[in-house]
């Protein structure tokens, strides 16, 4: 039974326990698992969560969405095949689950069930960001100049830079000068 009385007994429709409609927007599907946009400016998700791809903080997976932790302000979601990424109002990008990539732009291959905030080596933040693209294991950012920066699987240079590793930090994808839109694939960019 449900935790209040919506007129169902269905515990995984539109409503939460506190008979409030989940007005998620904007829906990011990965491989088994999906996030959007919560009606409090966070982002919430449901699913599996075998590499902490739902932000919860383990790795326990959920059938009904559940708000990722410490995300506000934020208005775009996307997902990738086990991570998900978020942007805020202001351009930062935050990252969770699958890293074995370098897909989460921390500096490192290590999964996180936590959101971090992506960082350019040297250790300051992305910022600017307008636009956040996930590919299965890659990532990519628009900026407000028209610079791309991707980071993650680039074997096939779908994180768009020449080295055929894993880009573990955001690099300036210097063959896309002042971009207006792009699209994140499974093996390009």
């Amino acid at each position: 039974n449900e935790a209040c009385d919506d007129g169902n007994n269905n515990p995984f429709d539109s409503c939460d326990n506190a008979c409030q409609p989940n007005s998620v927007q904007d829906l990011a599907i990965g491989e088994t698992h999906l996030c959007g946009l919560c009606r409090d400016g966070g982002v919430c998700c449901q699913g599996s969560n075998d590499q902490g791809q739902l932000g919860r903080g383990h790795r326990q997976p959920s059938a009904g969405m559940e708000s990722v932790l410490g995300l506000q302000h934020i208005v775009e979601v996307v997902s990738g095949s086990s991570h998900t990424c978020a942007r805020t109002r202001v351009g930062h990008v935050a990252c969770w689950g699958a890293g074995n990539w370098g897909q989460l732009g921390g500096g490192s291959l290590q999964s996180s069930p936590t959101p971090h905030w992506v960082r350019k080596a040297g250790g300051a933040a992305l910022a600017g960001a307008i636009r956040v693209f996930a590919g299965n294991h890659n990532t990519c950012s628009l900026h407000q100049n028209g610079d791309v920066y991707c980071w993650g699987y680039n074997f096939y240079s779908n994180a768009g830079t020449t080295t055929n590793t894993a880009d573990i930090l955001p690099t300036k994808v210097d063959k896309f000068p002042k971009a207006v839109s792009m699209g994140v694939g499974s093996r390009n960019t």
